[in-house]
């Protein structure tokens, strides 16, 4: 809104422009008002009254909005807490209720955010918190086998910094990495890494993922594996060769032949909306379910 034209008839063209603009909204009290019509005989400061008006209107709308994103993103947060209180081994305790919960709470957070956000904060490590996708929660089904000495550790996502490919798609690589040990072989904390590398092909607000190998890598044998494998009181040398080469040891297989694999998001397997990211906060949905992270520190 602009401020009152100085001239009479500039400010009665103005006058009018306004009225015009009211009827058509059909707001017939404000072309009614005393006020307007004196403004073609007043100074320029009610026009200013109303350009302030209006700011401050816009104002007041971008703090609810930040007040609300906020909100969401403490009360994804607080579940994430509720979970993790309740974790126990096998066990990964998503509910009907917690899920629908999850669910409205996402909602919220895509409703308060910025339109005009964009995926550029998504490359970096990010810590998987819960999820409710019953294929990914199916991971901790593992610890519940009989005599099963498996302990599920931090699940993670990496992504790389995407460039532009052949076909001008925005293409990046991405990481799903799950630390786990099997004590007493390995070290009772992060004692193994599994790792499914694919690529991703950025969208507006999603990326669509291409699988490529998995494997197991960063073994961390135990004191007792190290002991049985080269024991101190037999020639160690070559126990040592081979226990070095069992810690590096790195296993990939293929999940799709090289002839297959996707070069553009139109041949990937796998799509993720990616609902809201910042700073430190993930929040992505895929058709299982939806998957809240926090960012972590390489």
């Amino acid at each position: 809104v602009l401020p009152c034209p100085k001239s009479m008839a500039a400010r009665r063209s103005w006058v009018t422009a306004w009225i015009v603009a009211m009827a058509a909204l059909g707001d017939t009290r404000s072309v009614a008002n005393a006020p307007f019509r004196r403004l073609i005989h007043t100074s320029n400061r009610p026009c200013m009254r109303l350009h302030s008006t209006v700011e401050a209107a816009t104002n007041v709308d971008e703090e609810t909005t930040t007040d609300a994103l906020a909100a969401a993103k403490k009360a994804l947060d607080d579940v994430a807490g509720e979970i993790l209180a309740k974790r126990e081994r096998g066990k990964f305790p998503i509910t009907g209720s917690i899920a629908s919960k999850v669910k409205e709470l996402t909602q919220k957070l895509k409703d308060a955010k910025d339109t005009s956000s964009s995926l550029t904060k998504l490359p970096g490590l990010w810590r998987l918190e819960y999820t409710t996708a019953p294929d990914v929660l199916s991971i901790f089904t593992v610890e519940q086998l009989p005599f099963s000495p498996i302990q599920i550790g931090k699940i993670y996502q990496r992504y790389g910094t995407p460039s532009l490919n052949d076909n001008g798609e925005l293409q990046g690589s991405v990481e799903n990495i799950v630390k786990l040990a099997v004590p007493p072989i390995t070290e009772d904390k992060d004692g193994l890494t599994f790792v499914v590398n694919a690529r991703y092909f950025q969208g507006k607000d999603d990326v669509s993922i291409a699988f490529e190998t998995a494997g197991v890598e960063k073994l961390r044998v135990s004191a007792l594996t190290e002991f049985l494998v080269a024991p101190p009181i037999l020639p160690r040398l070559d126990s040592l060769r081979a226990l070095a080469r069992l810690s590096g040891a790195s296993i990939r297989v293929p999940l799709v032949a090289p002839s297959s694999i996707a070069t553009s998001a139109f041949r990937a397997a796998g799509k993720l909306d990616i609902t809201y990211v910042d700073d430190d906060t993930l929040v992505a949905e895929a058709l299982s379910g939806f998957f809240f992270f926090r960012r972590e520190a390489e």
